[in-house]
C-alpha cells in the first residue's frame, strides 16, 4: 500500500498482498472534530473514505491508522465500489441525490421520477449511505405493502403476515404459517422483477415447493416469469436468492 501525504488529504493506492497493481485508488479525506473521541472511518457512495480525527491528535498518526486497517479497507471499497447501491437505484433506474438540512426531528424521503430528495436535520452525522439505506427501507415498506395488496386481489393468495427487513441471503421466503419476507433492497430493481418475487412468494402460500405444480401456478400470474427470474439471477446482487 502507497501512500502520499499532506496536510490535508492522504491519497491511498490500495493493494493486495498478493497482487503488485493496484485494485483500488481512493482518497481518505481528514477531518477534525472537537466532538470525537475515537478515529472513525467512513465509507461514502462515492468510494471515498472519511477519517474523523479527534481535534487534540495532530495528522502523524494517520499512516499507523491507515496501516492498521489496510485490509479491512482494501475489502471495504471494493464492495462499495461493486455495489449498486452507490448508484442510488429505485425501481431499476439511477436517480439524482439531493440532501436538505432543516431544523427538524424527522427525516424525510421523496422520491419524484429521477430525483431523490431526503430531509434531515441540520447536524445530523448520517453518512450518505445510511440515508440512502434508510430511504430504501421506507419507500420499500410501502411500495412492496402496497404491491402485496394488489397482487393478493389478483392471485387469491393472501399472507396472514407481511415481514420487510434486510436478509443477507433471500430476496424472499414464504413460511409455513402464511408469513411473506421481503427484502427491502427489492426495491432497486424494475417493478416486474420485483412483482415476479412477490408472485413467487404468494404462490408458495398454495404450493409450498417448488414442484411444476408451484411454477405453473406462477406462470399463470407472471407469464414471463422466466425472463424475470433469469434476470434477477443475472444481476447478482451479494448472491441473494428466492425461496
Amino acid at each position: 500500500m502507497i501512500i502520499t501525504t499532506n496536510s490535508k488529504t492522504s491519497k491511498l493506492i490500495l493493494t493486495s498482498e498478493k497482487d503488485i497493481h493496484p485494485v483500488v485508488e481512493t482518497e481518505v479525506n481528514v477531518r477534525k472534530s472537537i466532538r470525537a473521541r475515537k478515529f472513525r472511518l467512513r465509507l461514502m457512495l462515492n468510494g471515498e473514505i472519511e477519517l474523523t480525527v479527534p481535534s487534540k491528535h495532530g495528522y502523524g498518526t494517520l499512516k499507523n491508522l491507515i496501516d492498521h486497517h489496510s485490509e479491512w479497507l482494501i475489502s471495504a471499497v471494493t464492495r462499495i465500489i461493486n455495489n449498486p447501491f452507490k448508484e442510488h437505484l429505485f425501481f431499476g433506474k439511477k436517480v439524482e441525490l439531493s440532501i436538505i438540512t432543516l431544523k427538524t426531528k424527522y427525516i424525510h424521503f421523496e422520491l419524484k421520477e429521477s430525483l431523490l430528495k431526503i430531509t434531515v436535520q441540520e447536524g445530523h452525522d448520517l453518512s450518505d449511505i445510511k440515508l440512502v439505506d434508510l430511504s430504501h427501507k421506507a419507500i420499500a415498506r410501502k411500495y412492496l405493502t402496497h404491491r402485496i395488496k394488489i397482487l393478493s386481489e389478483k392471485t387469491g393468495l393472501s399472507p396472514k403476515k407481511i415481514r420487510i427487513a434486510g436478509q443477507k441471503s433471500r430476496w424472499g421466503s414464504c413460511s409455513g404459517k402464511g408469513t411473506l419476507s421481503l427484502n427491502y433492497k427489492l426495491i432497486i430493481f424494475h417493478p416486474r422483477i420485483i412483482d415476479y418475487v412477490l408472485i413467487h412468494e404468494l404462490c408458495h402460500l398454495q404450493e409450498m415447493n417448488h414442484s411444476r405444480a408451484f411454477w405453473q401456478l406462477v406462470e399463470k400470474f407472471d407469464p414471463q416469469y422466466k425472463l424475470h427470474r433469469k434476470l434477477l439471477k443475472e444481476l447478482k446482487v451479494n448472491d441473494k436468492s428466492l425461496s
